[in-house]
């Protein structure tokens, strides 16, 4: 066992369950049983969602509890997405759990936003770990016989230092699969092929965490910005941004008050972004999001 949060001051943390399911093919229809319709489970699902049921449920008044499953990752990212967040805690915050109903991918950006909170090196460090864990599972043999149901990744930092970590958690429904079934974690599910989209939510993980690149980037340059205006404002109170001439001091990245011709005052002291962009460490420019890998190539 890890304690993975030991010697972090303040770590921010995400949860993230993995797969197009969350519950084992045992748990819906036991193997040699044909499925069972249930009118309570059709109950349940007509009273979250009237429109959720089809023109033969409707008329039979029943569903099978595989359905009913489906229909309950269809409230979250998991069935488009291959993956849903389960929880964070972010800095300074409490734990937050409330996230089925988080569904459409630009939610789930501004969840990883939120995360993120313009800290590029967490976002870089924790992109490194992902397309490393990635390659990892595209070579392994382990894979292509085992099913990952319920599984996550577990991503843990700390904002004043940048440092990230991924670690793959929860593998209390990993089940090696029947012989002669080989997976490739893209595939849809049907019951009996045991395929749980494992491989297809981390692609599309590092798909949108790739796009994140630019606001990321962005949010870092204006909290920069506004960490150097504020020293600057600092000064000017203290007198030292001027003499008894009228002379001006040069700040580093702003634009002098000669060049301004005539601005208003609120432009005067606007950040060079470039001189900003070099004095940041490097971003991953160029981070690729990972080629689809083939059904081929996975078996």
């Amino acid at each position: 066992m890890q304690d993975l949060l030991c010697g972090l001051q303040s770590p921010i943390v995400m949860d993230i369950k993995m797969g197009i399911r969350t519950y084992l093919e045992s748990e819906v229809c036991k193997p040699g049983e044909q499925p069972k319709y249930r009118n309570d489970l059709y109950q349940k699902m007509t009273k979250v969602d009237p429109h959720a049921a089809t023109e033969e449920e409707r008329e039979r008044k029943s569903i099978t509890k595989a359905r009913y499953m489906q229909f309950r990752e269809e409230m979250s990212s998991s069935a488009t997405l291959g993956f849903r967040i389960d929880g964070q805690k972010l800095e300074m915050g409490f734990p937050m759990r409330d996230f089925k109903h988080v569904r459409e991918q630009p939610d789930v950006e501004n969840r990883f936003l939120q995360f993120l909170n313009g800290n590029h090196l967490l976002w870089s460090n924790c992109l490194q770990k992902l397309t490393q864990f990635r390659d990892i599972c595209t070579k392994s043999d382990f894979l292509k016989c085992h099913e990952v149901v319920g599984s996550s990744l577990l991503f843990v930092g700390e904002p004043d230092s940048g440092n990230a970590g991924v670690w793959m958690i929860d593998f209390g429904k990993t089940c090696k699969v029947p012989e002669g079934i080989t997976l490739d974690h893209f595939s849809s599910w049907e019951l009996g092929n045991h395929e749980d989209g494992y491989l297809l939510g981390l692609d599309n993980l590092i798909r949108i965490w790739i796009g994140l690149q630019d606001r990321v980037f962005t949010a870092a340059c204006q909290e920069a910005m506004n960490v150097s205006c504020s020293a600057v404002s600092e000064e000017g109170e203290s007198g030292d941004m001027a003499d008894d001439e009228g002379d001006q001091e040069t700040v580093s990245g702003f634009v002098p008050a000669a060049e301004t011709n005539g601005m208003p005052d609120a432009t005067r002291a606007m950040p060079n972004f470039d001189d900003i962009r070099n004095a940041l460490p490097s971003l991953t420019n160029n981070a690729q999001a990972p080629a689809p890998m083939s059904h081929e190539n996975a078996t």
